[in-house]
């Protein structure tokens, strides 16, 4: 299985591109095939090469606060449970109860334990100073979500649609469009965030207009 749009291969059970969010396709020779011609054209090798090379290039992955406030917790909170464990494991062999490890092993792996406490501490710390953020972040996104289920309907879409390009310079095109007018409405919201959102909802857009065309 293949992306239409990055071209990277994936093994036959999987059916999305995790970096594109679009549909694979068996193979690229057949990416198109299917498709009434009016609804996609293909371009020149030249502007098929340049749009791939686009495509292809890293664009910052957002992490939500909430995702990140979890992680940060998850670690801090395991960094100081193994750190706990490790330090009374520690005190038990000097003390002698216990005699895995040689004196200087012993002073090593204190120090060692101490180091991951240090990183719980610092882990947990981070997560609450992005607490706070998660809430905002949450109100932003719904009020987000409601002006583009409003203003970013499918019939708009096809209104920005361009039966002269293919479809995946349709893809960068109506992404560019949509991405701009977000962007002036809402001039502080995390861009990399919005495009994001913006692929999932050309994702369902493609794909409905697909099934349009299928039936």
């Amino acid at each position: 299985m293949f992306c239409p749009i990055c071209k990277s291969e994936y093994v036959d059970n999987i059916t999305e591109c995790s970096e594109c969010k679009v549909a694979l396709v068996e193979s690229l020779e057949d990416e198109f095939e299917g498709l009434a011609p009016d609804f996609v054209e293909e371009s020149d090798d030249s502007s098929h090469d340049s749009l791939a090379d686009e495509a292809k290039k890293p664009s910052g992955l957002y992490v939500k606060k909430k995702d990140k406030y979890t992680d940060l917790r998850f670690s801090g909170f395991s960094f100081i449970i193994f750190s706990v464990l490790g330090i009374i494991f520690v005190i038990l062999n000097f003390l002698g109860i216990i005699t895995f490890l040689t004196t200087y092993s012993t002073v090593v792996m204190a120090v060692i334990f101490i180091i991951f406490a240090g990183f719980g501490i610092s882990s947990l710390k981070s997560a609450s100073k992005i607490k706070d953020l998660v809430e905002k972040e949450n109100d932003e996104t719904q009020l987000l979500n409601e002006w583009i289920e409003k203003n970013f309907t499918y019939d708009y879409i096809d209104n920005l649609y361009k039966e002269d390009l293919s479809q995946e310079e349709n893809y960068i095109y109506l992404q560019e469009q949509l991405i701009d007018e977000l962007l002036n409405n809402f001039p502080d919201f995390e861009k990399s965030y919005a495009e994001q959102i913006l692929d999932e909802l050309l994702d369902k857009y493609y794909q409905e207009k697909q099934d349009n065309y299928d039936n």
